[in-house]
């Protein structure tokens, strides 16, 4: 994703992400298939780039700290997808799990037009429309409560 901002790509190329970086993202469809979340081709694109990047970083950031996150779906399956569908229906979106934040204090997932949210049990808030909400995700910009 060449829009990101310079720092942004730093910061993933620090963990392996490279420009046109892609990975299989067949295991994660099939195993979320299992329980009812169907992989839309946004978070498909998204995994295909990101799928399996971990920043265990922290420190001080845009609008709150810089916190570790883990790009992989897997730290969700099995446990956390009937969040994702209750979201989902309340946002009238399809929001599919693409990893954790904070080792695991909140979840993350994106939508079909490509938003950025992080699912916690108390709410979901957004980083916004890629590429944009992964410059927030990585520069640590405060995510936006939804209703």
């Amino acid at each position: 994703m060449s829009d990101l901002a310079p720092v942004t790509q730093a910061t993933l190329r620090s963990v392996g992400w490279f420009s046109g970086r892609r990975v299989d993202t067949d295991v994660w469809r099939v195993s979320f298939a299992e329980t009812g979340l169907v992989m839309h081709q946004a978070a498909k694109e998204f995994l295909a780039e990101f799928g399996g990047l971990q920043v265990g970083w922290l420190g001080a950031g845009i609008t709150r700290a810089r916190e570790a996150f883990d790009l992989d779906p897997m730290n969700v399956w099995n446990s956390e997808e009937d969040r994702f569908a209750a979201w989902s229906e309340a946002r009238g979106v399809k929001i599919f799990p693409v990893g954790e934040l904070d080792h695991g204090h909140a979840l993350l997932g994106i939508d079909e037009q490509g938003e950025l949210y992080t699912v916690q049990p108390f709410g979901l808030a957004t980083f916004g429309r890629l590429p944009t909400g992964m410059d927030g995700l990585v520069l640590g910009a405060m995510p936006h409560r939804v209703a």
